[in-house]
């Protein structure tokens, strides 16, 4: 069993850090479809992150893939392994705080949750399967559809609406 982790989307911090956590890849009519128009992987356990996790979505996307894998773990116990940063201070265009290179910044059980990138997030998956972790970054769109076609599922960071992030 491979855990794959894929970051494809550019990063919410880019305000703070100036850089983008990933290539931006953008669906297109040229690209590959699935085979048939859905890919349905049984046993890929659903945990909504409301109300509890509001902003998690990383860490119980990452439970879920967990679980998946056989690791009795719930997304609390994956909130409290998984390393943190201190949360963002500072008004728009002047942030700071936390770095999510490095950890979750903040709190995912409250308002200054922000987020975390891959890196902590596999360090947290070696923890729990050992050599089982990869990270897709940068990877073509084809390549996750096919890695989600072949009943791999996949932890994604993306905009909340599917569209380019601002930088």
């Amino acid at each position: 069993l491979a855990v794959i982790v894929t970051v494809l989307l550019a990063s919410p911090f880019s305000e703070v850090y100036g850089q983008r956590s990933a290539a931006f890849v953008r669906p297109t009519s040229e690209m590959t479809a699935l085979p048939g128009d859905e890919v349905y992987i049984p046993g890929v356990p659903l945990i909504s992150q409301h109300p509890e996790m509001p902003n998690g979505c990383e860490l119980v996307a990452t439970t879920m893939l967990l679980q998946y894998a056989g690791v009795a773990a719930t997304q609390f116990d994956i909130a409290k392994v998984v390393n943190k940063t201190p949360g963002l201070s500072g008004t728009a265009g002047h942030l700071s705080g936390g770095d999510p290179y490095l950890g979750f910044v903040g709190n995912p059980t409250g308002q200054s949750g922000v987020g975390v990138y891959v890196q902590p997030l596999l360090d947290m998956i070696e923890s729990y399967l050992p050599g089982q972790g990869i990270d897709l970054s940068g990877s073509s769109f084809d390549l996750l559809l096919q890695t989600v076609a072949s009943g791999r599922p996949v932890v994604l960071w993306t905009t909340l609406d599917f569209t380019a992030p601002h930088s």
